[in-house]
């Protein structure tokens, strides 16, 4: 129990670092705001003190021109003076306009949300969270669990055979084929940047890291690497006897990395270069994956919980954090013709847990807990293997046999 209690209270310990930077990064974010706005107020004042300066120096020039004619003798001079005093009584205009102070509007209910709202800048803690509140909500399916979902474009990955897809932001995506090319793809499929490994024949998988950098795990060189402004640079060498596959970059910057020596299977949660969790037996000593040469696929849901799709077994597990398995899923409630074949699993900004089965062309769809909600099976993708969820919730889906890929715009 001590040993349970102390693993919680060190997640709770990183946890709070991670929400603090979190935190940080909005404050950083208003004072960016605010400093820009000072800053353009203050060159408004500037342009407007140098004007009122450059009125002074030609008042003072006029005031001196007119003391010359009170002294001359001469009439035409007296004559053709005209008074400037009307010029002068006004203070240039226009200064209220361009300054501008903007009102920091906050709320700091601690029974609601926290809010602060500066010009265009609004930022939101919410004490409450959308999975909490739909996990309370009861679950409905239809009589018909495939759903309709809307293609919004399809573009061409320039592989023969596709193999591995990670997005980054909104609309592009990195995508790995069974060569030594890894490509950045945009949504009208133009080629942005490509890479070629030189260590290995093909990555195994491929991943973003938070800094939105592209990272690879390559079997020859048994390592995971990143490309750095350009440079590949190694981050882990595994070690002798394992080689790395399924590579996924935790939402604290962890890496998590499946580990297989042809027969086991492990999953190594990484800091920088030293491991801090090693996932492979059960609460029973007894193993998790199943015994087999397949690599492993990785995901981290918005609960930080692990899921993996296990060629080995056919099958999805589902650990928390801890490394305890919460849930497996076979396919079974989908009732497809075919026997499940899980390959590349992902999830969206709603916790739901999408699994590519490559044997029925098709979307397997669960809820963080484990309830089977639909499948998506009208896309038109045949052996669908690549999967990817960009920032926009949009799900990019690359199919093995064509290279072809579809991005499609909703799952509800």
């Amino acid at each position: 129990m001590t040993e349970e209690f102390t693993k919680r209270k060190l997640k709770i310990k990183n946890l709070r670092k991670v929400w603090h930077r979190e935190v940080d990064k909005i404050f950083d974010k208003a004072d960016d705001v605010i400093n820009s706005l000072q800053d353009i107020s203050k060159d408004s004042l500037s342009r407007h003190q140098s004007q009122i300066k450059a009125k002074i120096t030609e008042m003072e020039q006029t005031v001196k021109e007119q003391k010359q004619i009170l002294k001359s003798n001469k009439v035409s001079e007296i004559d053709s003076f005209v008074s400037k005093l009307r010029d002068y009584k006004e203070i240039p205009k226009g200064l209220e306009e361009e300054i501008l102070v903007p009102p920091l509007i906050t709320n700091t209910n601690k029974n609601g949300e926290l809010q602060m709202e500066i010009e265009t800048f609004r930022a939101t803690l919410s004490h409450g969270s959308l999975l909490s509140s739909l996990s309370d909500a009861p679950l409905t399916l239809p009589e018909d669990s495939s759903s309709k979902s809307k293609v919004v474009a399809t573009i061409s990955s320039y592989h023969n055979s596709l193999w591995r897809m990670t997005c980054v932001d909104s609309d592009e995506v990195w995508i790995s084929g069974v060569n030594e090319l890894i490509r950045l793809v945009d949504l009208q499929g133009t080629v942005k940047d490509t890479v070629v490994i030189t260590d290995d024949d093909c990555p195994n998988d491929i991943a973003v890291s938070r800094q939105r950098e592209l990272m690879y795990s390559g079997g020859t060189s048994r390592t995971v690497n990143v490309v750095r402004q350009g440079k590949v640079k190694t981050l882990i060498t595994t070690p002798q006897g394992w080689r790395p596959g399924g590579l996924c970059c935790g939402r604290s910057g962890d890496i998590l990395l499946n580990l297989g020596n042809g027969k086991r299977n492990k999953i190594f949660r990484y800091e920088g270069r030293k491991v801090t969790q090693t996932i492979d037996k059960d609460e029973d000593g007894k193993n998790i994956f199943q015994q087999g040469g397949y690599d492993l696929f990785i995901t981290e849901n918005n609960n930080e919980d692990i899921c993996v799709s296990d060629l080995n077994a056919d099958t999805v597990v589902v650990l928390d954090m801890t490394g305890r398995i919460r849930f497996q899923y076979d396919g079974t409630p989908a009732r497809k013709t075919e026997s499940f074949l899980p390959r590349c699993i992902g999830a969206d900004f709603l916790g739901q847990i999408i699994v590519a089965d490559c044997n029925n062309d098709c979307l397997h769809i669960l809820n963080q807990d484990g309830i089977f909600l639909r499948c998506v099976d009208n896309i038109g993708i045949s052996i669908p293997i690549g999967l990817g969820v960009d920032s926009e919730g949009r799900l990019w889906v690359g199919s093995s046999e064509t290279g072809e890929i579809k991005v499609i715009q909703s799952l509800k």
